[in-house]
């Protein structure tokens, strides 16, 4: 989907992954680093516009914090259909399930440390989910470039769906269930992550076929859910059976 990437970094892993990038914006400054010399470089070597504009103007048209004086326009994020994942259970092993995670920027936490974890893709809904945007492109660190996305109507119909497909199905949850240091992993998974406030709604505890609980040794009841999918997902692709 066609969308603006901010900061070095970003756009380095799209170029990186090959992504459809459009044009580059970069503000004009003698003093580019070799960092940003490394990407100007790339982007001409592929043929890629690069539009250089004022300090002033750039600061008007792209506000905002942490974009490094450089921006890109393209197409980001690729949709795959969860069929996918239905027909080719053995391909796409480990799953991230999100039930409606709603701040942009646990959304890219997710899927930074499911693409670092190994994880074959993340399932989440169309409505009432963070979508695609910079700031989660940004928290995702290049992640959307390199894991699948599959974006469904329903999140308990599709996981009735991968059920069906064999997958097992182990929902984190805050207040009881096994612990994830006692709990048996049979492939293929996938983990469903809640919604911040909200946690599992009951549609999809029902169809868990086991809920994990990670203990805390702290005042604290309960982790961000970024931080908790990082530790699922560690644990998970770690003591796979």
């Amino acid at each position: 989907m066609s969308m603006l990437l901010k900061g070095r970094h970003a756009i380095e892993e799209a170029l990186a992954a090959d992504a459809a990038m459009t044009r580059i914006i970069v503000q004009d400054d003698k003093r580019h680093d070799g960092k940003l010399r490394i990407i100007l470089d790339e982007a001409t070597r592929r043929r890629i516009p690069i539009d250089t504009l004022s300090a002033m103007d750039f600061g008007k048209t792209y506000s905002g914090a942490h974009n490094q004086g450089i921006v890109a326009e393209g197409e980001f994020g690729k949709f795959h259909p969860i069929e996918s994942l239905i027909n080719a259970p053995d391909k796409h092993p480990r799953l991230v399930i999100l039930d409606h995670i709603e701040d942009p920027f646990n959304f890219g936490g997710i899927l930074r440390s499911a693409e670092a974890m190994g994880i074959s893709a993340v399932v989440f809904p169309k409505d009432r989910n963070s979508t695609l945007s910079p700031g989660m492109i940004q928290a995702a660190s290049g992640a959307i470039h390199h894991i699948p996305l599959v974006r469904v109507t329903n999140i308990a119909q599709t996981i009735k769906q991968l059920k069906k497909a064999g997958y097992w199905m182990y929902g984190a949850d805050s207040n009881n269930g096994v612990s994830i240091s006692d709990v048996r992993v049979n492939t293929p998974y996938a983990i469903v992550m809640g919604n911040e406030a909200k946690g599992l709604s009951s549609l999809v505890q029902k169809q868990l076929d086991e809920a994990v609980i990670i203990p805390l040794q702290g005042k604290l009841s309960s982790l961000n859910v970024s931080v908790a999918t990082g530790i699922m997902v560690y644990e998970f692709t770690r003591r796979e059976g």
